[in-house]
């Protein structure tokens, strides 16, 4: 029952802040900033992570209630799979990526990743639930919950393919719209540019492997079960 719990209160949580944010008036202002906000929201990395994160919460709650009920095992068994596969190869590492790099560089200026004009019109605790709350609600859930690791292969190949969908998604507003989404990009040369996406998936691919680590010492060999049986 704790494990549903937390699962429906996380799932409720991540839904009324999609409410409040779908309804930040952005309309009420011509600065320049705002406006690229309002028209590509969609393709901040942000937005992806926690959309992907609510989804797999989601599933958590269908997953509990079957198995509360003992109905379909085989659909169980699979969706399990699959959810603990997305977990670790791309929601945990795309999270912590996400927290660390907006808070380093918000720390660092916050001009180039979050501009002050943005706190007229979000509230600073929706700031925390989009870049804050989402690790925490991910450590909660690899210590409630024993999850069987993916083959690292498989979670390295998922990580890769889904970063590389993204980064054309970066590059493809930049070439088709002359737009960075992320005014850091507009401070940098290609070479430094280069280094930074290099950078960054070489930080996710660590935060894949932490993960993965981090769940063997919280569950022990039982985490790897699956896999080990696989190698036999």
């Amino acid at each position: 029952m704790l494990r549903l719990g937390f699962h429906v209160a996380v799932s409720c949580y991540q839904v009324y802040v999609l409410h409040c944010l779908s309804t930040i008036q952005l309309t009420t202002t011509d600065d320049p900033v705002i406006k690229v906000l309002q028209r590509l929201h969609l393709r901040f990395l942000t937005n992806w992570n926690f959309f992907a994160q609510t989804s797999f919460f989601f599933v958590t709650v269908l997953l509990d209630l079957i198995r509360f009920t003992n109905a379909f095992p085989k659909a169980l068994e699979l969706l399990q799979k699959v959810t603990s596969s997305v977990l670790f190869s791309i929601i945990i590492p795309l999270s912590c990526f996400v927290s660390i790099f907006f808070w380093s560089v918000f720390l660092y200026n916050r001009e180039l990743v979050f501009p002050k004009v943005l706190d007229n019109v979000m509230a600073p605790w929706l700031n925390h639930a989009i870049h804050s709350m989402i690790v925490v609600n991910l450590l909660i859930e690899i210590n409630l919950v024993r999850h069987n690791l993916p083959k690292t292969s498989h979670s390295l190949l998922l990580l890769t393919v889904f970063m590389g969908v993204y980064l054309y998604i970066l590059l493809n507003t930049f070439f088709t719209e002359g737009i960075w989404i992320y005014p850091i990009f507009d401070r940098l040369n290609w070479p430094l540019r280069i280094i930074t996406f290099t950078l960054s998936i070489t930080i996710e691919i660590l935060l894949l492997l932490g993960a993965r680590a981090l769940n063997t010492v919280i569950w022990g060999a039982q985490a790897d079960k699956r896999s080990k049986k696989k190698k036999k």
